[in-house]
């Protein structure tokens, strides 16, 4: 067996660690393996997947971003006051129907 492999039974923990939420970098690191092995054990084992969520941001927090943005704030500072990245900003913006700004 390859070193990268997981044995029947380790293949059976990484899919319980997995379905009880534990994330694949620890699942990784407390096996050996990569992440994308631990990715491949599930799937094959038949775990639901994850999908990470994008953050949220609530409505007071939408309104300050589109506030910012239109008086010119450039969006990595409204991210960092948020607590968002900027390419969330941008998103935001331009569902608001904002126009869309050039970089600096």
């Amino acid at each position: 067996m390859p070193p990268f492999a997981l044995s029947d039974e380790d293949a059976a923990m990484v899919a319980e660690e997995y379905a009880r939420g534990v994330t694949r970098g620890e699942i990784a690191a407390r096996y050996g393996v990569h992440p994308n092995t631990v990715t491949r054990t599930v799937r094959r084992l038949g775990v639901e997947q994850r999908r990470a969520r994008a953050p949220r941001l609530s409505d007071r927090a939408t309104a300050r971003v589109i506030e910012l943005y239109e008086a010119g704030v450039p969006t990595p500072s409204i991210g960092a006051e948020v607590g968002v990245s900027s390419q969330l900003i941008s998103r935001v913006a331009i569902r608001a129907g904002l126009a869309r700004r050039r970089p600096r």
